[in-house]
């Protein structure tokens, strides 16, 4: 196994702030964590923080875009930006979202690896 030491630094701390601010974190079940975004570099971002400070696996990652306006090209345009595999992403159709946003679902393992 590997374990790794959370360094809390100005990185660190910015991270945390756009699962803050952006994330879902409120759920009573607390079985996953999720993180939505209309903006793919802010997305992307949070994504690399995920990966590279807590070691987290892509497998334990769920990606779904919620769309309103229908975009053939959604699962390729997001999977070549996020660098994930295509098949890695789910599409969801939405009349409440005005904007395309992605939505990053991690499994429980996160609060495992933060509280353990």
């Amino acid at each position: 196994k590997m374990y790794k030491d959370i360094l809390i630094d100005p990185e660190f701390i910015a991270g945390l702030g756009l699962f803050l601010g952006d994330g879902d974190m409120h759920r009573k079940d607390k079985t996953h964590l999720t993180y939505a975004s209309i903006d793919k570099d802010i997305a992307k971002h949070a994504l690399d923080f995920l990966i590279n400070k807590f070691c987290l696996n892509i497998k334990d990652v769920t990606f779904t875009v919620v769309y309103r306006e229908e975009n053939y090209n959604i699962e390729k345009e997001w999977s070549s930006f996020l660098d994930i595999s295509i098949e890695k992403i789910q599409r969801k159709f939405s009349i409440r979202h005005k904007k395309e946003t992605i939505q990053i679902e991690i499994s429980g393992i996160i609060f495992r690896k933060i509280l353990f």
